[in-house]
C-alpha cells in the first residue's frame, strides 16, 4: 500500500511497521541517492549521468525530515557489504543529527560480502543472512529501533537485517530509505517477517516537492 504522508509523522502503531521513504527511486530522488553513494565508494561520474551533488543531496535531506517527527528510541543502519561507512551510515546519521536520536550499529558483516553493484546475481534475503550478524545487548531490548538503509531495490537487505534483529531480541518499530525502487521491490520479503503486523509505506514527497527543496 503506498500512501503520501502528512508533513508529520509519528511511528507509534504497535499494529503497523512502516518504510517511510523521500520517494520512489527514479528523477531527482535517483539522483539524490546516487550522489552520496559517490561520497562512500570510487564512482566514475560522467557529464550525461544523473548524480546530484551529494552535499546539496545531504541538505535536502536534512531540511526534509526536519518536517517529520519519530518515536524512536536508537536509529539502526544496515551495515555496509564490508563493514565501511556506506550510504545509509550517511543518511543515518543525518537522521540522527536532525532527530537527537543515538545511532547504534547493531548490525555488522561476519563475513564480506560482494556488493551488488559488482555482482552479476544480486544476494537475496539467505544471502545477507549468512553474513549479517548482530551485537547482543540486552538493556537495548525494549528500545523502537528504526531500521535504515539509504535504497531498498528487492528489498532483501533490509528484510535479513530486519529478521536477524528480530531473532535476537530487538523490536524494529520502523524502517526508513530514501527511496524504493517500486519495480524491483519485493514487498512480501518484508510481509513474511512481521506478520501479523501490516506493512506499510509512506512517501514523504512527490518529485516536484523535493525539488523545490533545491
Amino acid at each position: 500500500m503506498l500512501k503520501k504522508s502528512s508533513r508529520v509523522l509519528v511511528m507509534n502503531d504497535n499494529d503497523i511497521i512502516e518504510i517511510v521513504a523521500l520517494g520512489n527511486h527514479r528523477g531527482v530522488i535517483r539522483s539524490i541517492s546516487r550522489g552520496i553513494r559517490t561520497l562512500t565508494r570510487s564512482v566514475s561520474v560522467h557529464w550525461d549521468d544523473d548524480y546530484l551533488n551529494p552535499l546539496l543531496g545531504l541538505k535536502i535531506i536534512y531540511d526534509i525530515y526536519s518536517d517529520i517527527s519519530v518515536n524512536c528510541d536508537i536509529i539502526c543502519p544496515v551495515p555496509s557489504h564490508d563493514n565501511s561507512i556506506g550510504p545509509a551510515q550517511l543518511f543515518a546519521n543525518v537522521l540522527s543529527n536532525v532527530w537527537n536520536i543515538p545511532r547504534i550499529d547493531l548490525l555488522s558483516r561476519k563475513i564480506k560480502q560482494k556488493s551488488a553493484h559488482d555482482s552479476l546475481k544480486r544476494p537475496n534475503v539467505e544471502d545477507h543472512k549468512k553474513t549479517i550478524s548482530a551485537s547482543i545487548y540486552p538493556h537495548l531490548f525494549n528500545k523502537k529501533i528504526l531500521l535504515v538503509d539509504n535504497v531498498i531495490g528487492t528489498g532483501s537487505t533490509i528484510a535479513a537485517a530486519l529478521e536477524i534483529l528480530s531473532n535476537n531480541g530487538y523490536h524494529v518499530a520502523n524502517m526508513c530509505c530514501i527511496s524504493i525502487d517500486e519495480q524491483r521491490f519485493k514487498s512480501d520479503l518484508i510481509r513474511s517477517i512481521i506478520k501479523p503486523k501490516i506493512l506499510l509505506i509512506r512517501y514523504i514527497y512527490s518529485e516536484d516537492e523535493v525539488l523545490l527543496k533545491k
